[in-house]
């Protein structure tokens, strides 16, 4: 039978975040860029590193970016091609650095920020997901949704079900949320993330009530018309730009 695969215009993405059409959260990821390069750990192995490649990035704008140095080195070794010498010793530390940016740009600097961050990264991917997982659908069929997305949607995601590992998702990583339902009609549902049941936001067992579970999430859910205007709150936009004073202190 044919498959319909549905497509839609860039300002109607759903699944990645979005920074070039979301200004508030191009500010976040930049505001999460200045703050966590001065944080003492990553400062230190950045100028570290810098010093063993010859970088002088106080004299001049070249310097290590974790993110894309971490695409680098792992491009290079599932593809066969050499990494410098005096590089390898430090791929765990460039993995860590990485993968900490990575969420803390899409899913908060710190807790204050963690829900008006995520629901800008992913809110409208939840609440896509939400409405698919409802069991009040007219159509009695059962049904597989099946998305792929890029690693940073699925960083966002699971910061938004509060699973994250801090662990980069790893290549052809699955998140699956599969709905149950008992004799009496109760419906569950059951998170699993790498084949390993897992425990969403505001739940404490593996299945979990549908009701439980979706309060627990809701909070991360927004639609279109209201992410839009997230995205243009001159409050929000205050917010998350940082004094100098605060970048460099922290």
């Amino acid at each position: 039978a044919p498959v319909n695969i549905p497509v839609a215009s860039d300002s109607n993405e759903v699944l990645i975040p979005k920074p070039s059409l979301c200004p508030n959260l191009l500010h976040y990821h930049m505001l999460a860029q200045k703050v966590a390069y001065c944080q003492s750990d990553m400062l230190y192995d950045r100028l570290k590193i810098e010093k063993i490649l010859g970088i002088d990035s106080f004299n001049s704008k070249e310097r290590i970016k974790w993110i894309e140095a971490r695409d680098d080195l792992v491009a290079r070794k599932v593809h066969g091609l050499p990494i410098p010498d005096k590089l390898e010793p430090f791929m765990s530390i460039i993995e860590k650095h990485a993968t900490t940016l990575l969420y803390k740009s899409l899913c908060g600097l710190e807790k204050d920020d963690r829900q008006i961050a995520t629901v800008l990264s992913c809110g409208r991917a939840i609440d896509l997901f939400l409405q698919h997982l409802s069991p009040d659908s007219k159509d009695s069929h059962y049904k597989l949704y099946l998305y792929s997305c890029h690693d940073s949607s699925l960083c966002a995601i699971l910061g938004a079900f509060d699973i994250f590992d801090y662990k980069w998702p790893p290549f052809a990583a699955d998140l699956r949320i599969e709905l149950y339902e008992d004799k009496k009609s109760h419906k569950f549902v059951k998170v699993s993330y790498l084949n390993k049941d897992v425990k969403s936001r505001g739940c404490d067992e593996i299945y979990a009530p549908y009701e439980k579970f979706v309060k627990g999430l809701s909070c991360m859910a927004t639609d279109k018309e209201t992410h839009d205007k997230l995205c243009n709150s001159s409050e929000i936009c205050r917010r998350f730009s940082p004094s100098k004073n605060m970048v460099k202190t922290v």
